[in-house]
């Protein structure tokens, strides 16, 4: 067979199979460096083509030729099926196993690298368990399933009107005045399909603002003028950020973060800074890096088609392009010193490239490593300006930066090391690097000594690999930081190796880091594979916040005050598990709630804010099957219960109580101060997606809604069915007045709910909770 079709294909999991988190995938990976593909889970087929690294094949082969493949396994272990089959070279063959076979095979290395390749080449939809650094690049995807519009509903005001907005199949939001039904805008579609759609106010005391907000499919809220024209949106990175680079001692500190759709995005650390969104690349971004003297400061952005460009910090227009590597561009390290500046970049063919000057002259070629450069970081040896790097030939090295001439090279003490930083120790150069082993290495970069080797086998777990490094190098003593494969950050003392802190707020990859300061902050900040980008507490580790919107869709919303001072705020859940606080004015993140934050460990349905005991507070239900609450000043959770029978899908929240509405289920009521179940309705068949509490008609009631449920009504805190009559079209959503009017809205209009008048029947009451009985709380 010709050696151009020799090929690995990796198969694994069964997508009929419900205790497969990811359903089956299916990789091929060709000897010239091509892989695709294929995954299938839930009924959803995608599939993605990629280039990888030149050390992959060889180094998988290896691996193969190493092990007993393709001996067969012994029966009896447990775990997702694979399917692993080599052809077009030795040792061909093919195997069926389980997951826990592979060690005893003597796989463990070859199904790292695969199952790092399925992670990366997915862009991180298949989570696996890939403990490598970036070894692919180029990443298409191919078809997938085209969101679905969907018909939600909101009741609102806008200024002193009623309305009501309902979000159509094609995408767009009409709204209309409430009860009469009159038209008064429509919101144009966004390409995003609406998920959830929300009405409040955004202006300063005695200056009201009202606004139109909705979420969707992007994971990005929108304001909207009563008149339909765009007010604000979120920005955010439609792809993994793969690169983060920060300004240091200036003035404000600003961070620029690039992903792999090209995205370029700077913001600051205050809320008044808003997010800048500049001009991207037509290729993904792997590198940047930031330099400044005191006449000018430089952003330097390196792609994956091999470019590097130098732009103007003081005119993002200005911009000057240079070819570099044939492949992407994977390390850059800039400084700038009496306006002059130095600028090495590097990337798969492993060769180190200088320029000087604002006009990139270049200087003669660092060429050495055999493989893929990772990191580069310049530093001193004396008064000698010198240059580190390592790479994917496992090797770490030093050289002049002036004469350009190696001073040192030594084994980086992993086969994949994944960056490197200037880890300066008072007098001493010194570097450390990161690797798929999971130890951050600290070397002395004149001599290579290996002097601190700092392991993750800490309380917090063993995160796994090393995906990047940086280092701050403070007053007194040197911190060097490490984002983990599995999300974990952590923190160390560069002197003594001792843990500052580790922090896994995060399941989600750290593809990145820098240190950044100005003369107020000083901060870690993190990209991840998901989107998103990330502040850490030097001193802790700990997470101080998350400067991007949702990372998948929008599910629910809801706009009110929060604070001592009344600020509006806009809370939303999402899809991807967070239940999220904004400032509605700036758009600055207050609070994101999560799994690490005793949030909910699946997507959040549905949000509602209100107050109890005089404090804002946030309520919210998940397919976790939990109902939470939640102190919206502290971000503390205030209770929380579970909700077995069904996901909340409806929540309100008013007269001291919670009121749920959920699939097939009861309709609760909740105290709102202790979270204990006061009422409980007879099963509402079908999905409830509106509840609402108050006053009707003098008497306080509860109230259902939704499409297949019609409008129902019960007494409060009696619980006995009230019967109403219904619009002769689907319901979905309904709300009570100040007033004591009920009125509900769908696709086809608004109309004011009025009892029916009907032959008395027997009817099963709901269930009224005596708080006395233990048996019968929560």
């Amino acid at each position: 067979m010709p050696a151009d079709t020799a090929r690995v294909d990796y198969r694994v999991g069964s997508e009929f199979d419900p205790d497969q988190p990811h359903g089956r995938y299916e990789l091929t990976l060709f000897a010239d460096g091509g892989a695709t593909l294929r995954h299938r889970h839930r009924g959803v087929h995608r599939s993605w083509t990629a280039r990888v690294d030149a050390v992959v094949w060889p180094r998988l082969i290896g691996a193969l030729r190493g092990s007993s493949f393709p001996q067969l396994p012994r029966p009896g272990t447990r775990g997702p099926i694979q399917e692993l089959e080599v052809s077009g070279v030795e040792p061909a063959g093919g195997i069926w196993m389980r997951r826990g076979d592979g060690e005893a095979l003597g796989l463990t290395d070859a199904l790292r690298v695969l199952d790092s390749l399925a992670h990366q080449v997915s862009n991180g939809a298949i989570r696996g368990d890939g403990t490598l650094p970036r070894i692919v690049y180029g990443v298409t995807a191919g078809g997938g399933e085209e969101p679905t519009p969907m018909e939600v509903a909101a009741f609102g005001t806008l200024g002193l009107r009623h309305v009501g907005g309902t979000v159509r199949v094609d995408g767009t939001v009409a709204v209309v005045g409430v009860p009469d039904g009159a038209p008064v805008t429509t919101l144009p579609s966004t390409g995003a399909p609406p998920r959830a759609v929300a009405f409040g106010e955004i202006g300063l005391p005695g200056e009201p603002q009202p606004v139109v907000v909705t979420g969707g499919d992007d994971g990005v809220i929108r304001l909207w003028t009563p008149t339909g024209t765009l007010l604000a949106r979120q920005t955010r990175h439609p792809a993994p950020v793969t690169a983060i680079t920060t300004t240091v001692d200036d003035a404000h500190l600003q961070v620029w973060s690039g992903d792999l759709a090209g995205g370029l995005l700077q913001r600051g650390l205050q809320p008044d800074r808003p997010v800048l969104n500049w001009p991207g690349s037509s290729a993904g971004i792997t590198a940047l890096g930031w330099a400044g003297t005191p006449t000018y400061q430089m952003l330097v952005v390196g792609t994956e088609d091999g470019r590097i460009a130098r732009r103007s910090l003081f005119d993002p227009a200005e911009i000057e392009v240079w070819s570099g590597p044939e492949g992407p561009v994977t390390a850059l390290a800039l400084i700038g010193a009496d306006d002059d500046f130095l600028i090495a970049s590097a990337g798969t063919d492993g060769v180190i490239r200088l320029r000087t000057g604002l006009e990139g002259k270049p200087e003669p070629d660092l060429p050495g490593h055999g493989a893929t450069v990772t990191g580069l970081a310049f530093g001193l040896i004396g008064e000698q300006l010198v240059l580190g790097s390592c790479g994917l030939d496992g090797t770490v090295r030093t050289w002049d930066a002036t004469t350009r001439e190696p001073l040192a090279q030594w084994p980086a003490g992993d086969d994949w090391p994944s960056g490197l930083a200037d880890a300066r120790t008072g007098d001493s150069q010194r570097w450390a690097t990161g690797g798929a082993d999971g130890v951050v290495r600290i070397w002395a970069a004149d001599t290579g000594a290996e002097v601190l080797a700092l392991a993750t086998g800490d309380a917090a777990g063993d995160a796994g690999a090393v995906l990047c490094v940086a280092t701050a190098l403070l007053p007194g003593t040197t911190l060097v930081a490490a984002g983990h494969q599995d999300g974990t950050f952590r923190v160390w003392n560069a002197v003594d190796g001792t843990l500052v802190g580790a922090d896994r707020s995060s399941d989600d990859p750290v593809t990145s880091v820098e240190f950044g300061r100005d003369g107020r902050l000083s901060v870690f900040v993190c990209g991840t594979l998901n989107g998103s980008v990330r502040v850490h507490d030097p001193k802790t580790a700990g997470l101080l916040r998350v400067l991007t919107p949702h990372t998948d869709q929008v599910l629910s919303l809801a706009v009110g005050t929060a604070g001592p001072r009344a600020e509006p705020v806009v809370v939303s859940g999402g899809a991807d598990g967070t239940v999220r606080v904004w400032s509605a004015r700036t758009g600055w993140p207050v609070l994101c709630l999560d799994r690490h934050t005793a949030g909910h460990t699946d997507l959040v349905t549905v949000v509602a804010l209100g107050t109890v005991g005089g404090h804002a507070v946030v309520a919210s239900g998940g397919y976790d099957r939990t109902l939470r609450m939640w102190d919206i000043d502290t971000g503390r959770p205030r209770w929380r219960i579970a909700t077995p029978t069904s996901t909340v899908y409806a929540l309100a929240i008013g007269d001291a109580v919670v009121v749920t509405g959920g699939l097939d289920d009861s309709v609760r009521m909740f105290t709102a101060d202790a979270g204990a179940l006061r009422m409980a309705t007879a099963r509402v068949p079908g999905l409830v997606t509106s509840v609402a509490v108050g006053a009707w008609r003098g008497a306080p009631v509860v109230v259902a809604a939704g499409a297949g449920v019609g409008v129902r009504c019960w007494t409060r805190p009696g619980g006995e069915p009230v019967p109403v009559t219904p619009p002769p079209w689907p319901v979905l959503s309904v709300t009570l007045t100040v007033a004591g009017e009920l009125w509900a809205i769908g696709a086809s209009g608004v109309a004011v709910i009025e009892p029916a008048v009907i032959e008395p029947a027997v009817v099963e009451p709901a269930r009224v909770v005596d708080p006395s009985r233990p048996d019968e709380r929560g």
